[in-house]
């Protein structure tokens, strides 16, 4: 997991070294965006028992349609040897989520690099009555989900079954 120190030379490196330093790491976190490895207790880390899957979740304040994850990160990104796929979601959309009352607009981007899927997801959520509310979100709390699974040899399978090109 990202260390205080981590954290810390993230602000003062900023993105593209800081990617270039962790790209030397073997753990899942690897080469992630800053963005993402900040924010200390308001972040939500799960990983996986065999350590083939991390689950980073955080909030930041940022108005739609901006994504947290900007071109910049994704210049780093590209630097630290991720290729970039396409997939659903690439583009802002919505999606009126019924049973819990919501109006959810996201944007999901996808990259690979060694095996690994990163799967980068920005949202915001709208709480809503019994119909979809009109027009962009009522909140400027972006929330971002990183995705990062290994899956080895099964990777060609698994980018077909999402129909994602890489």
């Amino acid at each position: 997991m990202v260390t205080r120190v981590q954290n810390l030379l993230a602000r003062v490196l900023g993105a593209s070294a800081f990617l270039l330093l962790l790209s030397c790491a073997k753990s899942l976190d690897a080469d992630l965006p800053p963005i993402v490895l900040e924010g200390g207790d308001e972040r939500q880390v799960i990983s996986s028992k065999d350590g083939k899957r991390l689950q980073i979740t955080r909030k930041v304040n940022i108005p739609y349609p901006t994504m947290a994850i900007s071109d910049n990160h994704q210049a780093a990104l590209k630097t630290a040897g991720w290729g970039r796929c396409s997939g659903p979601n690439e583009k802002w959309d919505s999606v009126f989520e019924l049973e819990q009352k919501r109006l959810v607009h996201q944007v999901t981007h996808y990259w690979i690099k060694d095996r690994r899927l990163l799967t980068i997801n920005m949202r915001y959520v709208t709480p809503a009555g019994l119909k979809p509310p009109a027009g962009p979100p009522k909140s400027e709390v972006q929330i971002i989900t990183v995705l990062v699974d290994e899956y080895g040899s099964s990777l060609e399978e698994v980018l077909a079954k999402l129909g994602m090109k890489c």
